[in-house]
């Protein structure tokens, strides 16, 4: 008996580990509804802060009302899109427990149109672009759910689901020009004015980044991410590199140690090398036509 009532206790007391391990479960329950109020059919992605990212999507029917269980170890991302409105999304604590209540009001998107250029002023085809939301006293929005547009011939884009009265920018992406972001806008109920263009660059800054260990040998072969945030408009401590949009270069270090990223956009960068060695990051700005050197030291 007291063999059994010790396995027992040992067996909550490993549940209760893992639990406290993998954080606090939590249930969101709410609606999806449009701003009249009236239920619509969506879906709804949580996505759990990491590393690594844990993203779920869920449908939500006719009736507007969902159900989803999470993890709020590092804290979540909620959000909610439906054909034809523009996109939401709400924040969870890391911590949070128990029953979360959740009540998306998606407005009517509205349509916006604009044009890609460079800098001599001819279009921009083939050029992918993402909105990306801004709310005053929030992290940016999430851009990788929200819809895609390219370029046609002229470099012209219309976006038809854009939130009125929220600020957002514009994260334009092509092969021939450096990735740039938009200046700030922002739309207004039923307007559907044109935005200004949006003008490519042909060159940017030039990273060299040299990686050593504890010993100060050059560190080969280790992986070094250098990601970007151009429009320097969301604040680290609310998550905003979570999910990068408007540049990202992934290489391996040379057998000296170094690694060359060109194209960077001007702006704030992290360099982040990851291997072997642990893990080690150096952060700072560039401007158009820099060249910046880094030195990542292990410790």
């Amino acid at each position: 008996m007291q063999q059994s009532c010790r396995a027992m206790a040992t067996t909550g007391l490993a549940v209760l580990l893992a639990l406290q391990a993998s954080g606090a479960p939590v249930e969101l329950v709410g609606t999806l509804r449009n701003r009249n109020g009236e239920s619509i059919s969506g879906t709804i992605t949580v996505i759990e802060k990491g590393p690594p990212l844990v993203v779920s999507h869920s449908p939500v029917g006719k009736t507007g009302a969902f159900r989803i269980h999470a993890d709020t170890a590092k804290g979540l991302v909620v959000h909610a899109r439906a054909p034809d409105h523009a996109s939401a999304e709400e924040l969870v604590a890391s911590g949070t427990s128990g029953s979360v209540a959740l009540a998306f009001l998606l407005p009517v998107g509205q349509a916006v149109e604009g044009r890609v250029v460079d800098v001599g002023g001819n279009g921009v085809p083939g050029a992918s672009l993402r909105v990306r939301y801004h709310e005053p006293g929030r992290p940016i929005r999430t851009v990788a759910l929200d819809s895609e547009e390219i370029t046609a011939g002229d470099g012209r884009f219309k976006f038809r689901n854009v939130g009125a009265g929220v600020p957002f920018v514009i994260d334009v992406h092509v092969r021939s020009h450096v990735a740039v972001t938009s200046q700030q806008f922002t739309v207004n109920l039923g307007a559907g004015q044109p935005l200004e263009e949006i003008v490519l660059r042909n060159s940017g800054a030039t990273v060299v980044a040299s990686l050593r260990g504890a010993d100060d040998e050059p560190s080969g072969g280790v992986a070094v991410t250098l990601i970007a945030d151009p429009a320097g408009r969301a604040p680290e401590e609310h998550g905003s590199w979570l999910h990068y949009r408007s540049f990202g270069q992934r290489t391996t270090t040379s057998p000296l140690g170094t690694v060359r990223f060109t194209g960077v956009p001007p702006g704030r960068i992290i360099v982040r090398a990851k291997g072997r060695l642990g893990e080690v990051e150096e952060r700072a700005s560039v401007i158009e036509g820099q060249q910046l050197r880094l030195d990542l030291r292990a410790q």
